[in-house]
């Protein structure tokens, strides 16, 4: 988030807003960017949006966690996430063909790779353990690019199957984490090639199955 903002400060598209936005992210009495909660961070967001009102001659709003959720919330209701009876994972209606009342969770890590992957995560415990995931699978890749142990297609194979869905990636992950496994201690004992092997029968082993 601070790298989000750092960014925001250079690649404003309007040249004078990003001066300004530049001077009002040096202010001191602002600070840097207070990231340790959402509370924290949507309080440092109003603080700066306040300069902004200072700036414009603006009346101040309260920058307090409380008077926030007030702000936006106050025409909410009950703010219920999930409509009961209604499929998480569709994304239809409104304008623009999304569902415009839930999309699925949200991981800015998961969505951050790039790769539509957060797209099939169906639940806040099923992006947990599919961050977990990729995090082993980069593991592989490198592997793959200073020891040999995978060739690219091999992982790149692992995280298309990744995106087929949750049941999907609990076979994924069994089989890295026996493969990974292996490929480590092997690594101790000078055996990466005994452990390649492994990893191309496995390979065919799931391919044969497949048929």
């Amino acid at each position: 988030m601070r790298n989000f903002i750092a960014a925001f400060g250079q690649l404003y598209p309007c040249k004078l807003c990003r001066g300004h936005l530049q001077q009002q992210l040096r202010d001191e009495s602002l600070g840097p960017p207070n990231v340790e909660s959402r509370q924290e961070l949507s309080v440092w967001v109003c603080e700066l949006h306040n300069i902004v009102n200072v700036d414009l001659g603006k009346e101040q709003v309260e920058c307090t966690a409380f008077g926030i959720d007030m702000m936006y919330l106050k025409d909410c209701g009950e703010c219920e996430p999930v409509k009961k009876d209604v499929e998480v994972n569709v994304f239809e209606g409104g304008s623009g063909g999304y569902d415009s009342f839930y999309a699925g969770p949200w991981d800015s890590d998961i969505y951050g790779r790039g790769d539509g992957l957060l797209n099939t995560v169906v639940d806040s415990n099923d992006a947990w353990e599919t961050g977990d995931l990729a995090e082993l699978v980069d593991s592989m890749d490198v592997l793959r690019k200073w020891f040999r142990v995978f060739s690219k297609k091999e992982v790149m194979g692992v995280r298309e199957e990744m995106k087929k869905g949750k049941e999907s990636r609990e076979l994924v992950r069994k089989k890295v984490q026996d493969v990974l496994g292996g490929a480590l201690e092997g690594m101790q004992k000078g055996q990466l090639k005994e452990y390649e092997e492994l990893w191309k029968l496995k390979l065919k082993d799931e391919k044969q199955k497949k048929k």
